[in-house]
């Protein structure tokens, strides 16, 4: 099964995932980088509410080629259904591979 790293970037910051998950397919990494920007987009913070306007997720494969971006702006503007976060949800976002 590949290995695929969920790095998160700013227009200044980059923060890498050093550990990757393993994973079988694109959907799989989809659905996984879009729950874990709605886990961060739904995080308790004591700054600013635009806090992550301009981050984006950036899964690369382990080669280290980006293979998947998702603009946290984008998440946002999903329609949230109720139990996004559960195993089995389907996303509205569709894969095209």
């Amino acid at each position: 099964m590949p290995r695929y790293f969920f790095h998160l970037r700013s227009d200044v910051t980059w923060s890498p995932d050093p550990s990757g998950q393993l994973l079988p397919d694109m959907r799989a990494v989809v659905e996984e980088a879009l729950k874990a920007v709605r886990l961060l987009l739904r995080a308790p913070l004591t700054d600013t509410p635009g806090r992550w306007r301009g981050w984006s997720i950036q899964v690369a494969d382990e080669s280290g080629r980006i293979v998947f971006a998702l603009p946290f702006e984008s998440v946002a503007a999903l329609r949230s259904e109720p139990g996004d976060d559960t195993p089995g949800h389907r996303s509205t976002l569709k894969v095209v591979t």
